[in-house]
């Protein structure tokens, strides 16, 4: 990583883990819907250094996202990616990606 993105995570209220590695993907947007009795439903843009990640790399995969609140405990969402999108350059070299 030429650095943009190193660290990023541990100063934001979200963050997200993954296969592809520590920092690799950091959440830009993310959206979560519960309801009683549903599973809940994930959906995340996120930011990454890498400009070619193949969709084979993480659907099928177990991702955790993160959402760290003040004077709460951290709420944590494990899934299973069902899809993967590349969105196109975010600028500053970054390339923007829906999950």
């Amino acid at each position: 990583m030429s650095g943009l993105l190193t660290s990023a995570q541990t100063e934001r209220l979200l963050e997200i883990t993954s296969p592809l590695g520590k920092d690799a993907l950091v959440l830009r947007s993310l959206s979560v819907q519960e309801a009683i009795g549903e599973p809940f439903r994930l959906s995340a843009e996120v930011l990454s250094e890498t400009m070619n990640i193949a969709a084979s790399q993480i659907v099928g995969k177990t991702i955790t996202c993160t959402i760290k609140m003040v004077n709460q405990p951290k709420r944590h969402f494990h899934a299973v990616v069902r899809a993967f999108t590349r969105l196109g350059p975010s600028g500053r070299g970054l390339a923007a990606y829906r999950l």
